[in-house]
Parts: structure tokens; sequence; C-alpha cells
């Protein structure tokens, strides 16, 4: 039914088009003006995420209590937990990308078998730490050679200014 609708919107769009050029016209600038418009959020956007992947350092980032369950061989079941400290001063952890991989440990050699970019989304305020939870998701995994072990390293930090803190020195300099 509503197709129909679609179709009679779509005919008095092209019957106007057609017959009147101040149509056109108007239909073309709200074209334009409509793209500057998702161009300029675009922008805005990547603007944002490239601030936000630089306010907080790895090294304001400390990692406790780290664990990892579930049996390695059904990925879809293993999880890491742990705490997320946030030490930066200003800015409020948004998101933290973890780089986990698995580790196949045999005859004195140790190779990498899987790897994922595990996201996750926790907002840490400025000098507090959050407990999370995060699925890593390593596909199939067929049997290791020997002794599977895990690592962890952070790959990305989004850190965004936090809620209004008259103590905060960035909010006291915007307003």
């Amino acid at each position: 039914m509503n197709w129909i609708v679609v179709l009679a919107i779509d005919a008095v769009t092209i019957y106007f088009i057609v017959k009147f050029a101040w149509f056109r016209n108007s239909l073309l600038v709200i074209m334009i003006l409509a793209g500057a418009v998702f161009y300029y959020i675009d922008f805005q956007q990547r603007k944002e995420n490239e601030a936000a992947s630089i306010r907080i350092s790895p090294a304001e980032i400390q990692l406790t209590d780290l664990d990892f369950s579930g049996p390695f061989v059904e990925c879809s079941s293993n999880e890491i937990t742990g705490r997320i400290r946030n030490n930066s001063n200003w800015y409020e952890l948004d998101t933290l990308y973890l780089k986990v991989q698995l580790v196949d440990t045999y005859d004195d050699r140790s190779e990498i078998i899987k790897v994922d970019e595990v996201p996750i989304w926790v907002d840490v305020p400025p000098q507090q730490a959050r407990d999370f939870k995060a699925k890593p998701n390593f596909g199939t995994l067929e049997s290791p050679k020997g002794k599977l072990n895990w690592s962890c390293s952070i790959s990305l930090i989004k850190g965004v200014e936090p809620e209004y803190h008259s103590s905060n020195p960035l909010n006291a300099r915007n307003s």
C-alpha cells in the first residue's frame, strides 16, 4: 500500500519538474544545500573523531585485573574482563579498542594464530575507573599445536570533554 503513495508522490514531482522551471530551479538549490549540509556534518564528525583519538594518551590508561575466560575453541563464548582506569586530568574516556592476540606456544616457539580488535564502549570520567566486559571474535579455531596464551594491547583511545565541571579549565576557557 505504501508503494502506491510513493509512486504518486514521484509522479507529481516529475510532473512539476517537467512543467515548471521555478520548481526545477528550487529543487536544484535544495539539493545543493542538502549536499553542503551533509558535507559539513561529515567534515565535523571526522574532525571530532581525529581530535578524540589524541585527547588521552595510552600512558594515561591503566588496564588491571585482566582475565580471559571461556574455552578457546568455542570462540563465541570467550570473554575478557577487567578494569580500566582513566588517569587523564581533563578528558573522559569514551571508547577503547583492545588488540587481542591468541598465541600458540609449542616447541619453544610462539605463533600468533588469531587477532581481533575489540571495542569497549565505557564512559570513564577523569581520574576514575570502570569495570568492563568484552567478547573477542576469533572466528573458527583449529586445534592448537601447544598451549594457547593470549595478550592484549591498546590500539585506539577516544576521549571526550566531560560534562561541565567548574574546576575544568577547558570549560572555564569556553565560558
